[in-house]
């Protein structure tokens, strides 16, 4: 394979029939991409970090289907010293395609999973949390609809935040659904 490029990834559905979209850092090479797949996924056979998201969506009575899954930079960016690193500048140019998958998917409420994705929103429209361990699992409006910001369900955000803690933060999902706008 070819680490120098980019490789766009997109969830295979383009629906969200919860109204939640998820913005995740984006996924290492090895967990993520596999040769023919091209599409993102939070595979149960490959993944903790995507064993944990389905349980993080369970716990709110959601499943991977409900929710439209996307990243930061809407790609697997280039391998850089065999990681895939996530740049201000990359964050910069991907924003705008970012906002347009919000603006058409219109959804109630966009999640951010970790610093990075929280980052990259700001982009689009700012929300003024910096510190993701005094914000997570407290909604915030933002660009006309709720932002709820969590840690990264992988292994090193459960170091950051207990799966205990995490839990809980996304109990609060389950209240801005029931709330109709």
């Amino acid at each position: 394979h070819n680490d120098t490029w980019a490789r766009p990834l997109f969830d295979r559905q383009l629906n969200c029939p919860s109204g939640v979209v998820v913005v995740a850092h984006p996924p290492s090479f090895d967990d993520t991409f596999v040769e023919g797949k091209g599409y993102l996924t939070y595979d149960i056979e490959s993944d903790p970090t995507g064993n944990f998201a389905r349980e993080l969506l369970a716990s709110v009575a959601l499943t991977t289907t409900d929710v439209l899954f996307t990243n930061a930079v809407l790609c697997l960016p280039k391998a850089r010293d065999q990681r895939h690193p996530v740049t201000g500048k990359l964050m910069r140019a991907c924003s705008p395609w970012l906002q347009r998958l919000i603006d058409d998917v219109q959804p109630r409420v966009v999640v951010t999973f970790g610093l990075k994705a929280l980052s990259t929103v700001r982009l689009i429209e700012k929300h003024g949390l910096r510190k993701l361990a005094d914000h997570a699992g407290k909604p915030v409006p933002w660009y006309g609809r709720q932002l709820l910001p969590l840690f990264h369900p992988g292994r090193l955000g459960r170091i950051s935040r207990s799966a205990a803690a995490q839990l809980a933060d996304i109990a609060v999902l389950r209240g801005l659904l029931a709330d109709k706008c």
